[in-house]
């Protein structure tokens, strides 16, 4: 965000982003929030169900984080 308000404000080194760009990294701060709770879940949890569930649910984030990270 403060990359975004340097380049709306015109400072020298700031590079202004697209609106795609900004989209993308608010995705995938989106994104790594909801890791870090799944995580946090899943170091919680006991029961085996749960920890297949949310072991597909990391996988499927770092699947796309993986994909954003390759679009910017």
């Amino acid at each position: 965000m403060e990359d975004a308000d340097e380049a709306k404000r015109g400072l020298p080194d700031a590079t202004p982003f697209t609106e795609a760009q900004i989209r993308t990294k608010h995705e995938m701060e989106a994104l790594q929030v909801t890791r870090v709770r799944v995580v946090r879940d899943l170091d919680a949890t006991m029961n085996p169900r749960m920890q297949v569930q949310l072991r597909a649910a990391l996988q499927h984030l770092d699947e796309k984080l993986v994909a954003l990270r390759h679009t910017t």
